[in-house]
């Protein structure tokens, strides 16, 4: 990582999350109101393990909408879009 956050992201950060990210981290997105929406993680730990989420989704709000779609049968209705569509999935392995 090559920012530290900055001591106010910090606390907002944890408070979103209920914890002390782990590992190096800073913010990658902020919403209208300015708070950070996304943290950008170090894909190593402190100790050495990998961490594969690279990108974390800290807005209650956002968080709690997004479970609610997973909840709905969303990514598996996406997934079935893109495995019947393949121009629209090789638009999605080039925005990946």
């Amino acid at each position: 990582m090559t920012r530290e956050p900055h001591p106010s992201d910090r606390a907002v950060v944890a408070a979103q999350l209920g914890r002390e990210p782990r590992g190096e981290w800073r913010t990658g997105v902020r919403c209208r109101h300015g708070f950070p929406q996304t943290i950008v993680t170090a894909p190593v730990l402190p100790d050495g393990a990998p961490f594969p989420t690279l990108y974390w989704l800290t807005c209650p709000f956002l968080a709690e909408e997004t479970a609610r779609a997973e909840s709905a049968g969303e990514v598996a209705a996406w997934a079935r879009r893109l495995a019947a569509d393949p121009a629209l999935a090789a638009r999605m392995r080039a925005a990946d």
